[in-house]
């Protein structure tokens, strides 16, 4: 494990978040045609096959997902991010979407979270999970 996952502040998550938009691309305006229908037709494919599919949307930190919601952008993918994936739900009876990216809506809290993506501790973990049911 780095430093970053002992290291919770503003400056940690600002620097996660630029290697978050590195990574995406600087180009990200919508999500991709082809990574979309290959998704769709996977999830579709495990749905004939009787599978019954859970999707997760896994929280993020509180802080990171407040600088993302004021930056119009990183807000704007967010959403289309999460709206396609609850899409799912909507469209096929054999899909379950559990989670936000917003926190609240879990109501996890920033010691719940090792960085600003990945949650830390069994009660959120177990909480998030519980849900499957």
């Amino acid at each position: 494990l780095g430093k970053k996952y002992f290291l919770l502040d503003k400056n940690s998550i600002r620097a996660e978040i630029n290697t978050d938009y590195i990574i995406i691309g600087e180009n990200y305006r919508v999500l991709d045609e082809y990574r979309k229908k290959m998704f769709t037709g996977f999830i579709e494919l495990l749905g004939k096959e009787g599978v019954k599919v859970v999707l997760f949307i896994t929280p993020e930190h509180p802080l990171k997902y407040k600088l993302n919601n004021n930056d119009p952008f990183r807000a704007r993918m967010l959403f289309s991010i999460e709206q396609y994936i609850l899409s799912f739900e909507k469209k096929y009876s054999f899909v379950k979407v559990i989670g936000s990216f917003n926190p609240e809506v879990g109501h996890f809290q920033e010691d719940d979270f090792f960085d600003g993506d990945h949650l830390r501790n069994d009660k959120a973990l177990k909480e998030l999970f519980s849900k499957i049911h």
